[in-house]
């Protein structure tokens, strides 16, 4: 996980895409390479192909925002605002819950 991150903080999409895939390959749940490779696909211009990877991390951690956070970006850029600004309110929502719980 971590070449695939530092090769997407590098610029490398093509390199990180294919470390996610390998990774994926060997653990098919591990959420962060679904995020990273989402966000590949994103900065890329590719929505459509970001998406599902984000369904997939939502899938794995429904309690996790970053997901529904970068989905309601990808939704954006397909100009579908609405149903962006519905993962956007669920990103808010369990942020809000994340960070209460760290506090207590």
């Amino acid at each position: 996980m971590n070449w695939a991150w530092s090769k997407y903080k590098r610029g490398d999409d093509a390199g990180s895409i294919a470390l996610c895939r390998r990774g994926l390959a060997v653990n098919p749940t591990h959420v962060t390479l679904w995020n990273i490779w989402g966000d590949c696909e994103l900065r890329l211009g590719n929505a459509n192909a970001a998406l599902p990877k984000y369904t997939r991390a939502i899938e794995l951690a429904p309690r996790g925002y970053y997901a529904y956070r970068q989905s309601a970006a990808a939704l954006t850029m397909l100009g579908e605002a609405a149903k962006a600004r519905e993962f956007t309110a669920r990103a808010d929502t369990l942020e809000n819950r994340a960070t209460a719980s760290a506090s207590e």
